[in-house]
């Protein structure tokens, strides 16, 4: 019998550069430019790496370059926007739940507990013995963390 070994994410590219003047809310309306596809061996692998076929300059669930406030988070989560990913990931660096996020975004449990738990092994990635762990750098691995971005983290 055969088994599904392999998880296949695709993401919407947006590129709002080439439409002046319009909107960042998403909507019903077509407004990607394209998307990518990524296949791992789990949702946080291709995920991650679906994020880093955008070409949006990011390696995967990256802090923001700047620190927002509690009330920018709350509303980037609120609203439908191509970063709203990268704000999710920003409310989980300062304290929300899941339950808290899924009330204000509406985003299924199931991917938050996912997002969240990409977030929480950046902890681990930050400790200062984490290269010599093998099995901490083979769960890093095994979430799509690229090496190169390893030790910067």
């Amino acid at each position: 019998e055969p088994t599904i070994d392999y998880v296949v994410t695709k993401i919407p590219r947006f590129n709002f550069e080439k439409f002046p003047g319009a909107e960042e809310i998403l909507t019903s309306q077509m407004k990607s430019v394209g998307e990518v596809m990524a296949i791992g061996s789990s949702f946080q692998e291709s995920f991650q790496k679906a994020i880093r076929g955008l070409e949006i300059g990011k390696c995967g669930l990256v802090e923001l370059s700047i620190k927002p406030s509690k009330s920018e988070i709350r509303s980037r989560l609120i609203s439908p926007t191509p970063e709203r990913i990268f704000y999710i990931a920003e409310a989980f660096r300062n304290g929300y739940t899941i339950e808290e996020i899924f009330e204000i975004s509406g985003i299924d449990p199931w991917f938050l507990s996912e997002l969240e738990e990409l977030v929480h092994y950046e902890s681990i990635i930050r400790k200062k013995d984490f290269l010599k762990d093998k099995n901490a750098f083979r769960g890093a691995k095994s979430r799509g963390f690229q090496t190169k971005e390893l030790p910067s983290l």
